[in-house]
């Protein structure tokens, strides 16, 4: 799988801090240069887990998108369902496929049930995956 810094959509983003949606501090736009991005994949890498220390809390990634770059615009597009926190150890991959139709700009997101005491995450748009890779954070 080949990473581009210019797809990286946050770099080692701090998720949990509360139970809103943490956004990644970037996003893409799928006019530019006449790229087009579906079938591509959000990819993201836990660097550290994700820890609450409560029973049944869970992790959630998402895509979201918009057709203008203002914060509350974006809407989920694709997520990955909820996921038990204790599976999201360092080194966890998610991958979600972009589908046809997507709007213009694009962003990643974070959301977990309860409020935890670590987790970092980097997310990544990228055109092929191959999820039996592991990264090297």
């Amino acid at each position: 799988m080949i990473l581009d810094s210019f797809l990286k959509m946050s770099d080692v983003l701090t998720v949990g801090s509360s139970t809103a949606v943490v956004v990644t501090t970037s996003y893409v736009d799928t006019l530019a240069k006449g790229d087009d991005y579906s079938g591509c994949f959000l990819l993201s890498h836990a660097v550290a887990a994700v820890l609450s220390g409560t029973a049944g809390a869970t992790v959630e990634f998402r895509l979201q998108h918009s057709d203008s770059t203002a914060a509350t615009s974006f809407t989920t597009l694709v997520s990955s369902g909820e996921i038990d926190d204790a599976l999201v150890v360092a080194g966890y991959l998610s991958a979600l496929r972009i589908p046809p139709g997507a709007k213009r700009y694009l962003q990643g997101g974070v959301r977990t049930t309860q409020v935890t005491t670590s987790g970092t995450v980097t997310q990544y748009i990228c055109k092929d995956v191959d999820v039996n890779a592991q990264l090297i954070a």
